[in-house]
C-alpha cells in the first residue's frame, strides 16, 4: 500500500470514503497548506467570521437588554424541561441546588450559544453531566 499524502486523504474524504489516518502518515506542513487553501476559498466575510469566532470576538452579537435576556432564559428553562434524559440536572434539582438556577450561571450558556435557547439548554445539561462525571455530585451544587 502506497503512502498517501494529506492532499490525497483530503480528496478521498471529499468523496465520502472512509479514511483511517495514522499520525505518522500526516505531514504537518501539508495540513497547514490544506487549511490555508480551504480558508482562502472562503469569502472575505466568511473569513472574518471564522477569525472572529476563533479569537472569541462576537461580531454578530445582538444587543443584549434585560427584557430579551429574561425572555431567552425563560425559553431556555422550557427547553430544559423538554429534555427527557438529563440525569445530572435532575440530580441537582433533587439535591435542591440553587447553583443550576443562578442567572449568572445560565447567562453564560445563552451567550455561548448566541441567544439560542434550545442550544443553550442542551449545552448546560451536557456541562452538568461532564462536571458530575469528572468531579462528582458536589459540583452540581457550586461553581467549580
Amino acid at each position: 500500500m502506497s503512502k498517501k499524502t494529506t492532499l490525497d486523504i483530503h480528496r478521498i474524504a471529499a468523496k465520502d470514503e472512509r479514511v483511517i489516518v495514522k499520525p505518522a502518515d500526516v505531514n504537518p506542513k501539508e495540513v497547514d497548506a490544506l487549511i490555508a487553501s480551504e480558508f482562502y476559498q472562503l469569502s472575505c466575510q466568511d473569513r472574518e467570521r471564522v477569525l472572529a469566532d476563533l479569537h472569541g470576538i462576537a461580531t454578530d452579537q445582538q444587543q443584549e437588554d434585560e427584557t430579551s435576556m429574561e425572555q431567552t432564559l425563560q425559553k431556555m428553562q422550557i427547553q430544559i424541561d423538554k429534555i427527557v434524559h438529563k440525569p445530572a440536572y435532575d440530580e441537582a434539582e433533587a439535591l435542591g441546588s440553587e447553583y443550576i438556577h443562578d442567572r449568572t450561571f445560565r447567562v453564560k450558556f445563552v451567550r455561548a450559544e448566541r441567544y439560542h435557547a434550545e442550544k443553550a439548554a442542551v449545552r448546560m445539561v451536557k456541562f452538568l453531566e461532564l462536571c458530575r462525571d469528572l468531579y462528582g455530585t458536589e459540583t452540581l451544587l457550586r461553581p467549580i
